[in-house]
């Protein structure tokens, strides 16, 4: 079954770029919001999430109304190693 996730991203951010990459690498279906013309959003996921930057990554479960945070881009990597484990 294809995992799908949701990139919240800047589009000049290496992490972010990172992130991306990932998915795409690992075949994952994704959804991509750049926050780079609108950083009040960023700063609405930074408070909700308690993140300190970006890429911030969500694992959508069972459908899209559904979602884990899996978090930043260390985080996305430590994740889909323990897929392929």
């Amino acid at each position: 079954m294809l995992k799908k996730y949701h990139l919240i991203a800047q589009g000049d951010d290496a992490d972010s770029i990172g992130a991306l990459r990932l998915l795409e690498e690992n075949g994952m279906g994704y959804v991509l919001t750049l926050v780079d013309k609108c950083p009040e959003y960023y700063y609405f996921l930074k408070a909700r999430y308690s993140m300190d930057a970006l890429p911030l990554v969500f694992q959508y479960v069972g459908g899209f109304e559904n979602y884990e945070v899996i978090g930043s881009l260390s985080a996305l990597e430590d994740h889909l190693r323990e897929l392929t484990e």
